[in-house]
């Protein structure tokens, strides 16, 4: 455990063949792929064992070095890579247990890897999440046009994920779940809107940031973007569609592959995501 965090940089070139000097500077696509993965992975080692040992996770996570991003040249947001969700994953839990405003960006993770969208989680109410024992629910709101509302399953982890938030949080049935709207008059609903979204874009830009995972090729949105790219390729469009709220598959399509033509059987489906 000491050498993965004292010598993070040595280990992490060696086990990807990358060179030390060269880790932090832009790689091409096949060196970045193999540098970030055991990078994440290394990092996610250190955190569990941090965990276990109750360690200053914060202090570890800084150690880290932030590598550029993972697939140069792209100029759009792609869904991240199933090490990246591991990361963030464990970097919210131990977010859970941290202090309020730690909980909270906890919470937003939550919501968005479950299928809501960022802007999404901001319209979220106490009383549109379930945290019943085998029986967790999300009442995902939609955002109109384009995003529709509809019931999501929580996994374990998201309901843990919630209720460790939520017990610990003072709000009634109608509070918003997760935003607290400044106290400004707005000129329209536009612009109440936008504020909301920027609210919950900077909560998980932070959250990413502190594991080292805002590279120019990601965003808060590349959150959700995984759970619709991992629900497309295990159980189709039509649930893909559904969790997502998404009205069409070419919708869905649009964003995850900007306008490639989207297939129709899981069997054939190209994953816009890196695996393990």
């Amino acid at each position: 455990m000491k050498h993965l965090i004292t010598d993070t940089s040595r280990l992490i070139a060696g086990a990807s063949g990358v060179p030390r000097a060269d880790l932090t500077r832009f790689l091409a696509s096949a060196e970045a792929e193999v540098a970030h993965r055991y990078r994440n992975l290394a990092l996610c080692l250190a955190l569990a064992c941090t965990s276990e040992k109750h360690g200053d996770a914060t202090e570890i996570a800084k150690r880290f070095p932030a590598l550029k991003a993972r697939t140069p040249g792209r100029h759009r947001a792609r869904a991240y890579g199933d090490d990246e969700i591991a990361l963030l994953g464990l970097w919210a839990w131990h977010m859970a247990h941290g202090d309020a405003n730690g909980r909270r960006a906890a919470a937003v993770y939550a919501l968005t890897i479950t299928g809501l969208t960022p802007s999404e989680t901001t319209r979220v109410r106490r009383h549109d999440v379930l945290l019943e024992a085998g029986a967790a629910i999300v009442n995902a709101p939609g955002l109109g046009s384009g995003v529709h509302s509809r019931l999501i399953e929580l996994d374990p982890y998201a309901s843990a994920v919630l209720t460790r938030y939520v017990d610990q949080a003072a709000m009634s049935d109608d509070d918003l779940l997760t935003y607290r709207p400044r106290k400004v008059h707005w000129k329209s609903p536009r612009e109440a809107n936008a504020a909301a979204a920027a609210s919950a874009q900077a909560i998980l830009d932070r959250f990413r940031r502190q594991v080292g995972l805002t590279q120019l090729d990601v965003t808060a949105a590349s959150i959700w973007m995984w759970r619709a790219a991992t629900v497309l390729a295990t159980e189709g469009v039509e649930a893909a569609c559904t969790v997502t709220g998404r009205t069409n598959a070419a919708n869905l399509a649009e964003i995850l592959w900007h306008g490639q033509p989207i297939f129709t059987t899981a069997e054939v489906l190209p994953r816009p995501t890196f695996t393990l």
